[in-house]
């Protein structure tokens, strides 16, 4: 087609930089990831006990015991993944490390899979550190229906805004959460499991403080993962990642 406008552009080169490439890209580099690292189909994980060298040290019946109890561990946790969402959920883990440089997902006990694991996307989420540069600290804002928030969370548990919705008959109602996961004792609660590091606290968006918190729950270790392609210093953020270098790119 010489219907180019005059300039000598070439119609097929241009349609090529409207395919979005660097998106495609993103995606190929984020199998390759997933290939390479956390693989499926082969073992890429073990688990192992050190040699110990102390008063304790374990005769050779005991520690036979251990390295077998170890090696079911490890095929416990093997299936564990494989039978949930896991790999799933870290495809979108590294299409978000990346693009934006930051990604971060929740891992939740589950009744029927052990483990699910939630990946969380570039602006709902906010991450901080403590003093050892690590993160401890993750708050995010998420939608949920009145309906959901009544079954999963309770009536006794859900503010007047909600129940005046079912009571109004908009069940469909969405209403945003506020998700505050931190080292526990923030809020100023000091009764909790003497074992619990981490707190879990969620309420609605726009609530009074008269209303009840929606959930305060604990953890023993921190239920979330997160991770930058490139930090430095004290940021908490990633600065760096072929998402951003291939930004102008992508604009275009």
């Amino acid at each position: 087609d010489s219907r180019d406008g005059g300039d000598g552009a070439n119609p097929v080169n241009m349609a090529c930089t409207l395919k979005g490439s660097p998106t495609e890209a993103g995606q190929t580099a984020a199998s390759g990831l997933h290939g390479g690292l956390t693989s499926p189909g082969m073992q890429w994980f073990t688990l192992f006990v050190s040699s110990y060298r102390g008063k304790d040290e374990f005769d050779e019946k005991a520690s036979e015991a251990v390295k077998d109890w170890v090696y079911n561990a490890q095929l416990a946790v093997r299936d564990v993944l494989f039978s949930g969402n896991f790999y799933s959920a870290v495809q979108e883990f590294y299409m978000e490390v990346l693009g934006f440089g930051t990604a971060a997902v929740i891992i939740y006990q589950d009744f029927e899979s052990v483990a699910r694991f939630y990946p969380l996307t570039i602006g709902t989420y906010w991450l901080a550190m403590g003093n050892d540069l690590r993160f401890n600290t993750l708050y995010r804002k998420y939608s949920s229906t009145a309906r959901d928030i009544v079954e999963t969370y309770g009536k006794e548990n859900s503010p007047e805004c909600v129940l005046e919705a079912l009571r109004n008959n908009r069940p469909d109602t969405r209403f945003y959460i506020i998700q505050c996961i931190q080292p526990w004792n923030l809020f100023g609660n000091h009764k909790r499991h003497p074992e619990f590091k981490y707190e879990d606290v969620r309420f609605v968006e726009g609530s009074s403080d008269t209303d009840p918190i929606l959930y305060l729950g604990g953890y023993v270790t921190r239920p979330f993962v997160a991770a930058r392609w490139s930090d430095k210093a004290d940021y908490v953020y990633g600065r760096s990642c072929p998402g951003m270098a291939t930004l102008p790119d992508n604009m275009q």
